[in-house]
Parts: C-alpha cells; structure tokens; sequence
C-alpha cells in the first residue's frame, strides 16, 4: 500500500531559502502550498513574479495571507500536516 503524501505548508516560501523548500516539496510530489503576501507581484518585481508563476506551474497552492492575521492564519494551518516557516524577518 502506498502511503499518502503530507500536505505542506511553506510561510516564506518566496524567500531566499523558502522558494528551495517550495521546490523540492512540489518535486517529492507533496501536495505542497505556499503563503504569500499577494497572488499577483507588482509590475516592478519580474523576478518575484516568475517565481510565482513557476510555483503554480509545478502545482503548488498560492495562498494569500499575512502573518498578523492570526484567525486566518490558523484555519490555514489546520488544513496541512507539516508547517515549515522560513520567515526572516516579519516587514
């Protein structure tokens, strides 16, 4: 029998070290979602909008959310099994 892949959650999964966690997560073929300020980067930030981008194409949920918002941030958490924070510092 097979066993079933943990969902993750990555916060800070744009960062330096989190979008490598991202990576390999999706690639080991966890169903694997990252939190993120915004869904959409702005116009002046190409680098973080192919991130994003590749994110989604290598199936990974975009969630958008903020650290200080603790109700949604909990009821995010409650629908994975693994959390990884990657956060550096909180702007």
């Amino acid at each position: 029998m097979a066993s079933e892949k943990s969902k993750i959650l990555i916060i800070g999964g744009t960062g330096y070290i989190g979008k490598f966690i991202v990576a390999a997560s999706a690639r080991s073929g966890h169903p694997t979602s990252a939190l993120v300020r915004s869904t959409a980067a702005p116009a002046d930030q190409p680098a973080k909008a192919k991130l994003l981008s590749d994110f989604q194409a290598a199936g990974v949920t975009l969630i958008q959310g903020d650290l200080y918002d603790h109700e949604s941030l909990v009821k995010t958490i409650k629908q994975v099994d693994v959390v990884i924070s990657t956060v550096g510092s909180c702007s």
